[in-house]
């Protein structure tokens, strides 16, 4: 059984999973939720591109923390959606 906190979301949503992507030619480590993780996919899969390649799209700039430009994205992104 999932233990669930007191807003009723599942605590698996909370866990954090790193990751290694090439950014900028270089490889690197994320770590994101499992639940962002699945958005992030969710987004490259439609736009029909790596997570690879849509995480190098978005860290254009290069100035903010990678993990927080990412969770911005899917921020914007799913609002976009509604």
């Amino acid at each position: 059984m999932m233990a669930k906190k007191e807003n009723g979301d599942d605590e698996s949503k909370f866990e954090q999973t790193r990751r290694s992507l090439t950014v900028g030619g270089h490889k690197t480590s994320v770590s994101l939720e499992d639940a962002l993780w699945k958005e992030l996919r969710a987004v490259a899969d439609e736009r029909n591109v790596s997570v690879s390649e849509l995480v190098n799209r978005i860290d254009i700039k290069g100035k903010r923390n990678l993990s927080s430009a990412i969770r911005q994205f899917v921020s914007n992104t799913r609002r976009k959606r509604r």
